[in-house]
């Protein structure tokens, strides 16, 4: 899998992350910005592009959850359920377009 980063500009992925998050969550209550957003993601990270497996998001999203557990003072379950929530949306999206 780290080959799939060989070449990648992380700060430019730090900002590219912050801005997929927030969509993700806009996405998730709805919003056709986000919703352009997120197909765009999805046909970037598909297949024919940069191959991004669905197993893999399941692995993102508990990398996810761990770094909100550790930067979160108040974080608990429901904090946590409500992450899982608005990320499975997206997540689901992606998946299905791979």
């Amino acid at each position: 899998m780290a080959e799939k980063f060989t070449d990648t500009d992380f700060e430019r992925q730090k900002h590219a992350l912050q801005l997929s998050l927030r969509m993700m969550a806009l996405s998730s209550v709805g919003g056709d910005a986000a919703d352009l957003y997120l197909e765009y993601i999805a046909r970037r990270h598909d297949r024919h592009h940069l191959d991004i497996e669905p197993a893999l998001y399941n692995l993102w999203l508990e990398a996810l959850i761990d770094a909100v557990r550790e930067c979160d003072p108040e974080f608990d379950a429901a904090v946590e359920r409500s992450w899982r929530a608005v990320m499975r949306h997206g997540i689901d999206y992606m998946t299905s377009h791979y």
